[in-house]
């Protein structure tokens, strides 16, 4: 499902004002119930975003491997580790920056990109102030679990799949050894 940027930008607005107008209240009363209410509101903000359920209603991983004109981005900064309570990277493990952990509901690439400060959409990748579109004979492509997928930043990891996000002009045999390289670290997850 697609949303369009002032849809977007109103419900955040809305959420923003909403969550700020609750937190006043409670300062002003002092309000017992605090916890309850604070708890609703993370529920809500979670609706507006899209996310189903609450973080840790699922536990799921996925492998995951991005490479733009030949050259694997490394996801093993500090600053990526744990960075979101719905879906991020276990940095303190030896396979942390090649498994994604999803603890909720229709989690996308989109967001989980957007978590670690890139972004992703139908055609670009950004990271590292470094834009990758397709065009001029390169293409950003996804593949999940060796198999095209046309979904990119919309593409809801499942668990043990193994992603491949790449950029560039490669011939046949390139992309079946960069696919091949994918992790299956996954699965050693329960």
């Amino acid at each position: 499902m697609r949303y369009n940027k002032t849809s977007i930008i109103f419900a955040i607005t809305t959420a923003i004002l909403l969550l700020s107008s609750v937190i006043m209240l409670v300062l002003i009363f002092n309000a017992n119930n605090s916890a309850k209410i604070i708890a609703s509101i993370a529920n809500e903000l979670t609706q507006l975003s899209g996310l189903q359920g609450k973080a840790g209603d699922v536990h799921l991983h996925a492998d995951f491997k991005v490479v733009m004109n030949g050259t694997e981005i490394s996801f093993s900064k500090k600053e990526y580790d744990e960075r979101n309570a719905f879906v991020h990277l276990h940095l303190g493990q030896a396979d942390g920056d090649k498994v994604i952990h999803l603890e909720a509901k229709r989690i996308n690439l989109g967001h989980f990109f957007n978590t670690l400060g890139m972004k992703l959409t139908s055609n670009c990748f950004e990271a590292d102030g470094k834009k990758w579109c397709g065009g001029n004979g390169k293409e950003l492509m996804l593949f999940v679990n060796g198999t095209r997928n046309l979904e990119l930043d919309d593409y809801e990891p499942r668990n043990n799949d193994r992603m491949l996000l790449i950029y560039g002009s490669y011939s046949n045999k390139e992309l079946k050894e960069e696919i091949n390289s994918v992790s299956e670290y996954s699965k050693k997850y329960r």
